[in-house]
């Protein structure tokens, strides 16, 4: 407002008090600028990730392609002999069973399968039980794509200059592959209360990590500054407000 005259009303009153400004006067002399709230991108924050993104944290999420399991030529399946479960942690295991049926990771076998795996029961730190596939013998006969994963050292050599880090690591990563269905009976695996099968990815197949890190390059590649590690995203940038955005289109995305 620098060289301009501009015509204010003035009210005069009885009252001891300096002079005051009107809102419109403030703006009419350039004090002040109205600024359009819906556009003001603010900072993030935990609490506001989990407001407007609640549902990427919610369930297993499912990629668009199938993962169809290959066989080398000639392969012969291979059916292993039951291996035995304490009967002290079988109350839990069927438990995590119905669970995974519920939810559509696992489904019941109920003809003959050329495959039929064990079972490696982990108890994570929680005392829950996570079950992961012990296919040796299939994973001998698995045709994989040999898709390159990028080691540690070769994403951090792609660090340099960058300030602000944030790494995300998907929940049950593989088992948001979902398989096709001759892949799935290869899957097949022995419990004290019949054959069942994988509908998704396991954990234990030889080409999970390479299947794991091409889904995911392919679905979070080209967005700058993400680094994608199997089922793990590295977001690295100089600032906060680059580093905000980047978060903002991963989660979009997710």
């Amino acid at each position: 407002m620098q060289d301009s005259i501009v015509e204010l009303v003035f009210f005069v009153t009885e009252v001891i008090s300096v002079p005051l400004l009107s809102a419109h006067a403030c703006l009419t002399l350039g004090l002040l600028q109205t600024i359009d709230t819906c556009n003001v991108v603010m900072p993030l924050t935990l609490d506001c990730i989990f407001r407007n993104f609640a549902d990427v944290f919610r369930g297993v999420g499912v990629y668009a392609k199938e993962y169809h399991i290959q066989l080398q030529e000639g392969a012969a399946g291979v059916i292993q002999s039951p291996r035995k479960i304490p009967y002290a942690v079988q109350p839990r295991w069927k438990e995590v069973l119905a669970e995974l049926t519920q939810n559509g990771i696992i489904a019941d076998v109920d003809c003959p399968t050329e495959w039929v795996n064990n079972l490696v029961l982990v108890q994570k730190k929680d005392k829950s039980l996570r079950i992961c596939l012990d296919p040796r013998s299939l994973n001998r006969a698995i045709l994989r794509e040999r898709h390159a994963i990028p080691t540690p050292s070769d994403v951090q050599a792609q660090l340099s200059g960058k300030s602000v880090f944030t790494v995300i690591d998907m929940q049950s990563a593989f088992w948001h592959v979902r398989l096709s269905g001759s892949s799935s009976y290869f899957t097949t695996f022995h419990t004290p209360w019949g054959r069942k099968r994988f509908l998704c990815m396991p954990f234990g197949l030889s080409s999970a990590s390479e299947i794991m890190q091409k889904h995911n390059e392919e679905t979070f590649g080209d967005i700058s500054g993400v680094h994608v590690i199997a089922d793990d995203l590295i977001i690295a940038t100089e600032n906060f407000q680059e580093h905000d955005h980047i978060i903002r289109l991963v989660l979009t995305r997710a």
